[in-house]
């Protein structure tokens, strides 16, 4: 992505389709025994590992961001918020999954909400549509796993 940044939206379009891919694999539920390794509360829990795997995506994606809003100084605005839309739908992913929480089991059923946030995430200004979703989708994963976490 970072060779092609001087085709103006193709590094951004390239990172779109990894997130994409990064999220595909939230459909696949952990055993019981890995989600209570931490021995957490559900809340430090899921702030956790978002926090984490925000970190992740923020420094794989803000070199190449960077260089393309030095080649392509004009799109600065779609470049200043892609990271903030790419983080949005990897945390709607993350609570997504832990919202319908099952040891052990592949859900399919977030795959058409996740597709179509997917597909809001590419238009910047839908933002504040994500940032709603993930507070929906966080409360309900807390509720779901207390029942897996407090014991």
């Amino acid at each position: 992505a970072l060779a092609l940044s001087w085709f103006r939206i193709f590094p951004l379009l390239m990172l779109w389709f990894i997130t994409s891919a990064i999220v595909s694999f939230y459909n696949e539920s952990e055993s019981i025994q890995v989600l209570r390794e931490g021995n957490k509360y559900p809340k430090e829990f899921l702030r956790e590992k978002l926090t984490r795997h925000s970190k992740y995506i923020l420094i794989l994606y803000t070199p190449v961001v960077i260089i393309n809003a030095l080649f392509n100084y004009e799109y600065w605005i779609i470049n200043c918020l892609f990271i903030p839309t790419q983080l949005a739908l990897l945390c709607l992913a993350v609570c997504m999954k832990y919202s319908n929480y099952k040891p052990n089991e592949t859900s399919l059923s977030n795959n058409i909400i996740l597709s179509i946030a997917s597909l809001f995430s590419v238009i910047p200004y839908c933002l504040p549509i994500l940032l709603i979703m993930i507070v929906n989708y966080f409360n309900k994963a807390e509720n779901n796993l207390k029942q897996y976490l407090n014991d």
